[in-house]
């Protein structure tokens, strides 16, 4: 078993049998990918992201958010994920894109994403919210699938 990986639990079974068909070579590169991506840091500011968000809508636990999330073990929650990257991922593939982002380009790409959200976000933003009041203006308006 995976280090920081809970031993019982709903996952628990599910996580042992997916990690038994993972080769140390194989989460050894799941890992490196998950490194070079960022993918960690990534994941900080979404779990920071959805605290500020519980904290705003329950009162009761905004003074203990910040305490919370220097708390959490993101080293915890990456030992989760390795067995879903290798049940969506071949060996091959998760190590070519390791290799790639691990290259100049790749790390320019990486270190170019938070400038890019930031500037794609207000335009996504705005979109959706024009797309909000158009179909709300619209009561008779088809759903889209």
């Amino acid at each position: 078993m995976v280090p920081g990986m809970a031993a019982t639990g709903p996952m628990s079974k599910l996580m042992r049998l997916l990690m038994t068909n993972i080769s140390a070579e194989f989460e050894f590169e799941i890992r490196r990918m998950i490194d070079v991506t960022d993918t960690e840091k990534i994941m900080r500011s979404q779990i920071t992201e959805i605290l500020n968000h519980i904290g705003e809508a329950n009162p009761e636990f905004s003074s203990d958010i910040t305490r919370v999330a220097n708390r959490i073990d993101t080293s915890a929650l990456i030992d989760r994920l390795v067995p879903v990257y290798a049940s969506c991922f071949s060996h091959e593939m998760v190590t070519a894109v390791a290799d790639f982002y691990s290259t100049d380009v790749g790390r320019k790409f990486v270190k170019a994403q938070p400038l890019l959200t930031e500037k794609i976000t207000p335009i996504s933003q705005e979109w959706i919210m024009n797309e909000v009041k158009k179909v709300v203006a619209d009561k008779d308006s088809p759903t889209i699938h």
